[in-house]
């Protein structure tokens, strides 16, 4: 068991409402990460900016920062990671279905093995549930990226994120699912505070939480 604590899942499934939560729940306790296990923010500042590149250019960039992540990456303090970016990538580059990139793919399957082992948890919900969190969105004026769009646009989100837990499974096969559709933030929390995997390597947290 790791000091890493990964959470992964798609658009609108409550991810990043559970880890803003379970941040605030235990204050001072992790190093939240989004996207690379180091601070890499080449592709933050891409997405923030609208920022979109052949991906015969972006897929040696993106390479380039996963094996910086990996060098510059030391396990001396507990992570809530935030995704793994080059999974999704990679998961939606298969289902598109393009053989040009087979080469490319296999690479980054590769590159995805080479990460160390974290306490994997994916965050799902129902496609009902996910449409009204983006309709909610829209109606509250929040940033809707280009990628939310496309994938709510037509009908491949469900096999991305088949991929996507396939992946994630790959990697990590002890990963849990935890479904946000009939769960409210406080259970899911409640829940993750009573589960051994999640609070292995947090013993001072732990004995807070039984006191």
């Amino acid at each position: 068991m790791s000091l890493i604590k990964l959470f992964s899942g798609m658009d609108f499934s409550g991810k990043s409402t559970t880890i803003e939560s379970i941040d605030k729940a235990m204050p001072g306790i992790f190093k939240r990460q989004q996207k690379f296990l180091t601070p890499i923010h080449t592709l933050q500042r891409m997405i923030d900016n609208d920022i979109w590149i052949p991906r015969d250019k972006f897929i040696p960039l993106l390479q380039k920062m996963v094996r910086d992540d990996l060098r510059n990456y030391r396990e001396n303090t507990p992570i809530l990671q935030d995704t793994l970016w080059v999974i999704k990538f990679t998961s939606k580059l298969i289902v598109d279905g393009s053989n040009d990139y087979m080469k490319e793919i296999k690479e980054l399957m590769r590159m995805i093995k080479c990460y160390p082992d974290m306490d994997s948890f994916y965050i799902t919900t129902s496609m009902e549930e996910r449409e009204k969190r983006y309709e909610k969105r829209i109606r509250d004026g929040g940033r809707i990226s280009r990628s939310d769009r496309l994938l709510f646009s037509g009908n491949i989100f469900e096999e991305v994120e088949k991929r996507y837990q396939e992946i994630v499974f790959m990697r990590f096969p002890d990963t849990q699912i935890i479904d946000t559709t009939c769960c409210t933030t406080e259970q899911i929390i409640e829940d993750l505070m009573q589960n051994a995997r999640f609070m292995n390597n947090l013993e001072d947290v732990r004995i807070y939480y039984e006191t």
